[in-house]
């Protein structure tokens, strides 16, 4: 029988659940709404091992949680949108209920490790992890393995210093972020309601505020992934988030990025490097098999490795 891993995603409105096997196969995917007391969250998570079972030898409980979760002592702090998952350690209270042990980490670290062992990381040690959604996360891995850093803040990309088109200070979530792109183009055009998708549709027809509007998007996610370049000179940085499923996503980046390095090589008289940049190869599913795989490398010897 072949072993699998009861995989648990924690968002802010609902939980995904799955079964993943050692080589990154997902199995019995369900969407089911997040209870609001820790104890109905352990019901639900029995519930999974329960179902889990059909599928092969359960060796392990696995959990993404987004925050600052410490992976050591199974804790996650700070404070979001399901306030009870904060304060108890989940490894404890999994590996005490269930008998089985237990991984947790944090959920854009879960996506890069996805990548990292499954994905299109896979072969290299040292990869920087950015998502581009309502803000920018993301994640460092050092010679395969998550850099959490001193205060759980490794690959808190978004908190990154930048100035807005005005010469202000911003942040680089504030500035090439999904958001961003919106927030610029309800800036000219306040009157309309408008998202990412209504933006790029606009901007094939020729509306100009849209065109410059992306191109200020691109152009300022461009100027965060060179500067993550070399500040830790990975092998290959990964993007993710929705925005990244669009055909010359990666395309567009990298265009821009010849353009810094150029520029920057023409005026400080040095030679820089130009990241080579990939979109993940999880989309939707990337937590789920990447805590799985946090989960293998947790355990070695139980995943048989």
């Amino acid at each position: 029988m072949k072993k699998v891993i009861v995989c648990i995603d924690i968002g802010g409105s609902s939980m995904k659940t799955g079964v993943c096997d050692l080589k990154g196969k997902l199995e019995g995917q369900e969407i089911l709404p997040v209870g609001q007391h820790f104890s109905s969250l352990m019901e639900t998570v029995e519930v999974c091992l329960e179902k889990a079972r059909m599928f092969g030898d359960v060796i392990g409980i696995a959990v993404s949680a987004p925050g600052a979760v410490d992976a050591e002592t199974g804790v996650i702090g700070g404070m979001s949108a399901v306030p009870c998952i904060h304060g108890p350690s989940w490894t404890e209270e999994l590996e005490k209920r269930f008998s089985l042990p237990a991984s947790i980490e944090n959920d854009a670290n879960c996506a890069a490790m996805a990548e990292v062992v499954f994905g299109n990381g896979k072969g290299c040690r040292d990869l920087a992890f950015v998502v581009c959604g309502t803000g920018i996360g993301g994640a460092v891995v050092v010679d395969g393995k998550i850099c959490r850093g001193k205060h759980l803040y490794g690959g808190e990309f978004g908190c990154m210093v930048m100035r807005d088109e005005e010469g202000a200070f911003s942040t680089f979530s504030l500035q090439a972020s999904t958001m961003s792109l919106v927030r610029r183009v309800k800036k000219v055009c306040p009157d309309r309601e408008w998202d990412g998708r209504k933006i790029f549709d606009e901007a094939e027809r020729g509306n100009a505020v849209c065109v410059e509007a992306i191109d200020q998007f691109y152009s300022r996610l461009a100027e965060g992934i060179y500067n993550i370049q070399h500040v830790y000179d990975p092998e290959r940085i990964l993007l993710g988030g929705g925005i990244s499923s669009r055909e010359d996503f990666a395309e567009q980046i990298i265009k821009r990025l010849k353009q810094i390095v150029k520029m920057t090589e023409e005026t400080a008289g040095t030679k820089v490097v130009l990241p080579d940049v990939q979109v993940c190869s999880y989309r939707k599913d990337a937590n789920l098999v990447g805590v799985a795989a946090v989960f293998m490398q947790k355990y070695p010897e139980t995943a048989g490795r």
